[in-house]
């Protein structure tokens, strides 16, 4: 069924709220989508839109409507690109356009005339991500266009976005000194609404239809994505233990790995110091030893510099172009406005209070500062400063066609000019001011240095830094001297650039007194030999194992030729610490369902059962499931040892005995790009978090692999200890994800049961004229309830055939059962 939802303000418990912004015209927008895979191998999503006044399109006035979605428009790269473009892709139905702005936001304009109560569809092709709710963030806005107005009008608004904000292709309609203009007319914006979430509730899924069975399996050939039923999960439930008194579920040992981290995305939608203080309070509990603080990223600066004020006065805020301020472009359904929740920053006094909470709690903070790629925030921000001493970008760049994964075309760093370097100092040296005060405990930077793009729109290689002047320049002069290399720092290729700059960004973090981390991407060779990236030896970055270089590794490949490089990395006295996003990302779903919150490219679902059976030490004895990408089909079982088997031994990188000491961590990755409020980043976060915990703790299993029975009665004996920290959550009014029972019927009876021993599951019958009867089933604890589940019994035969209402409240510590 198709689910309404008036897009203007509030998400209630009980149900979506409308109210007018635009007391002239009083009009309010309802829509809601329907999304479905289609026969031709494309994807399709439709808006139904139905205004409570006509929405009219003619010589001075016009309308849109706004909102994020990370797909691409457009199924083919030609019509992707037309996308960016003004006028933008055409429906080719009612004159209608479809506008992408750089990253997820997306502009429905120049539609004909829209009459008042009528239901109309809009039809957007756009390129397959996923099959999720979540592909919707709920950042709906209504903008209408009054072209009567005149330039100088006391009640026009100017609206302010960064220059580079929009295509090129559109020479002034949005920048941060002009008042919005589009071909020299002038256009005010009347009525705002949206969908942006206020406080704990965001319900960004209800306006979204679930997608058909049908289309699910277009989109992945694989019923291993379908949803569960009630019976798989009662299977996949199955635990001979009662709850356990023994609470201690991560026991540290000589055997457990030093850095037992928990990565916070703050920086795609920002979460507050006091949600980040309760997850400490949480990982304090369990053993946990490290806070990974992703602060900085393409969408938003979420860390004070005093010297830089604008880091947060403009890239901590996105909003809609109404604002009387500079801001960056709503993305990720943070809203219109530079208030929504989505925005914020921690000031000079929450940083330290966040590291003066982390350090009290035995916790070290790792701190996270973005470059060369996912940067646009802080580059941005440099722009509006507009002081030359601290760019980011090169200010003559003319050509922006080598987008990121997330579709910036300029959000990397330039590391051909002195100024890069001079912010980079002044950032650094500023978190040494801060850090100092508790005396090298919290000691790790990370530089980032994760996906930095370099392919074309055609899909031809090219580096972001080959649209540089500068760094052509640079480039040019180093290649007249026949002894530059990047490692003496005078690099003579574009490929090159990266290990550059984290060359150069490793010594500033170094020379302030810190210890370097960084995405993996910072140190392979993956442009000698595509086929089999390499790591470069510490040596080549000034660096040695005593400097203790700390490398978080997030791709692994379970299934070709190529050699990973966790082990390599490892091998070459890198500090290794594990983060596979196939088995620790927890912002991918917590079971396969298209109402439950999370992207899932790497994985369709990650749960308790598939983290605790990672195995650091022996990697390739992990089962997995392939990636969306993936020649033996997206969701296909790939089992232990696959890699080795179909490939010969010599595409498994051994890890040698001796350096098996340089695996030093596990890390489970929170990204915040669907968690927009505080409530679905918790929910996202526990219990998930124990399960990783408990298997950093104890990094040598006691089972082979997790396709065996010794893997299911060791899980299912830790499992039996989670209810109490579940109990500790709802105590303390921390919110937390609770799995739908699993259901069956036996014999006209109705049992359930659950992933954690001692859940108590309320079953209702409810009201059916058919001849069998239908059961709802729901797991609670405290205030939490989970999604319910719905099952059908046959009639025993006997018994009021089921025509009135029961309900039954039973505790899993025995088997829940009722009587037809």
């Amino acid at each position: 069924m198709r689910l309404p939802l008036l897009f203007s303000g509030i998400f209630c418990h009980d149900g979506p709220h409308s109210w007018p912004i635009n007391r002239l015209t009083n009009t309010e927008i309802s829509v809601k989508v329907n999304s479905n895979w289609l026969d031709k191998g494309g994807y399709e999503f439709e808006l139904f839109i139905t205004p409570s006044g006509d929405l009219a399109n003619n010589a001075t006035h016009k309308w849109e409507l706004c909102f994020d979605t990370p797909m691409p428009t457009g199924e083919t790269s030609e019509q992707m690109q037309q996308a960016r473009e003004l006028p933008g892709l055409s429906l080719g139905f009612r004159n209608c356009n479809i506008f992408q702005y750089p990253g997820t936001h997306r502009c429905l304009r120049d539609c004909d005339s829209h009459p008042k109560d009528e239901e109309i569809g809009y039809k957007i092709i756009a390129n397959p991500h996923s099959l999720a709710k979540s592909d919707f963030f709920g950042n709906f806005y209504f903008v209408t266009h009054d072209d009567s107005q005149k330039h100088g009008d006391e009640n026009t608004r100017q609206a302010y976005f960064s220059k580079s904000e929009v295509s090129r292709a559109e020479p002034v309609y949005i920048s941060a000194i002009y008042l919005i203009d589009l071909d020299q007319e002038f256009i005010a914006i009347e009525e705002v609404l949206s969908t942006q979430c206020k406080g704990s509730v965001c319900k960004t899924q209800d306006f979204v239809q679930d997608p058909t069975e049908e289309s699910q399996l277009l989109n992945k050939e694989s019923s291993k994505w379908l949803p569960w039923t009630p019976e798989e999960r009662y299977e996949r439930n199955q635990n001979e233990n009662d709850p356990s008194t023994d609470a201690e579920i991560a026991p540290v040992t000589d055997d457990s790995l030093e850095i037992r981290v928990l990565h916070v995305d703050i920086a795609r939608n920002f979460h507050s110091l006091e949600t980040l203080e309760k997850i400490l309070k949480e990982m304090a509990v369990v053993n946990m030893t490290h806070l990974h603080l992703h602060a900085t990223d393409d969408e938003g600066w979420r860390i004070e510099i005093p010297a830089l004020p604008e880091l947060t006065t403009i890239g901590a805020h996105r909003c809609a172009p109404i604002q009387n301020e500079p801001c960056m472009i709503p993305q990720y359904g943070s809203g219109l406005s530079k208030d929504a929740p989505q925005n914020g920053f921690l000031s000079v006094d929450q940083y330290k209070q966040l590291l003066t909470t982390a350090a009290d709690l035995g916790i070290h903070v790792i701190t996270e500062i973005n470059g060369p790629g996912h940067a646009r925030a802080a580059i941005e921000a440099m722009k509006l400063r507009n002081d030359e001493t601290f760019f980011l970008h090169d200010p003559n760049q003319t050509v922006f066609d080598v987008p990121s994964v997330q579709f910036f075309t300029d959000n990397v760093m330039n590391p051909c000019q002195e100024s890069t370097w001079t912010f980079l100092e002044t950032v650094i040296s500023y978190l040494k001011s801060v850090h100092d005060e508790f005396n090298g405990f919290h000691e790790i930077i990370h530089l980032g240095g994760d996906e930095v793009a370099h392919l074309n729109y055609a899909g031809d290689q090219k580096f972001p830094w080959e649209n540089f002047p500068s760094c052509e320049k640079m480039i040019e002069a180093n290649r007249q001297d026949p002894n530059s290399s990047w490692e003496n720092g005078r690099p003579t290729d574009m490929s090159e650039l990266q290990w550059y700059f984290t060359s150069k960004f490793m010594k500033i973090v170094k020379d302030n007194g810190f210890t370097a981390g960084a995405w993996e991407e910072s140190f392979l060779d993956k442009w000698t030999d595509k086929a089999f990236p390499k790591v470069q030896p510490l040596e080549k970055f000034g660096m040695t194992a005593s400097d203790n270089v700390h490398v978080f590794v997030w791709n692994i490949d379970w299934e070709s030729e190529v050699k990973d490089w966790p082990y390599q990395f490892a091998n070459e006295d890198y500090k290794v610490v594990m983060t596979p996003a196939t088995h620790l990302y927890l912002d991918h779903p917590n079971e396969p369902h298209p109402s439950e919150t999370g992207f899932y490219w790497a994985n369709r679902f990650t749960d308790m059962k598939i983290i605790y059976g990672f195995q650091v030490y022996d990697l390739y004895k992990n089962s997995a499931f392939a990636m969306n990408w993936s020649p033996l089909g997206p969701g296909t079982p790939v089992p232990p040892n696959y890699k080795c088997d179909a490939n010969g031994q010599d595409a498994c990188v051994k890890l040698e005995e001796s350096k098996k000491s340089n695996i030093v961590g596990l890390q489970c990755s929170t990204w915040s790009e669907s968690l927009l409020t505080s409530e679905l980043l918790l929910k996202n976060i526990f219990p998930r978090v124990y399960a990783c915990a408990a298997r950093a703790a104890q990094p040598t299993p006691v089972f082979d692999t997790a396709e065996t029975p010794e893997f299911d009665a060791d899980f299912t004996k830790w499992v039996s200890k989670v209810k109490p920290h579940m109990q500790r959550l709802s105590d303390n009014d921390v919110d937390f994800y609770l799995a739908p029972p699993g259901a069956k019927c036996e014999n006209g009876k109705v049992l359930t049961n659950h992933q954690i021993p001692g859940i108590d599951v309320i079953v209702e019958e409810n009201d059916s004229i058919r001849e069998d009867s239908v059961f709802t089933a729901q797991a609670t604890l405290g205030k939490t309830k989970s999604r319910s589940v719905e099952i059908t019994c046959e009639s025993a035969g006997d018994g009021d055939g089921g025509g009135s209402a029961s309900v039954a409240f039973f505790s899993l510590s025995m088997i829940a059962m009722l009587l037809v």
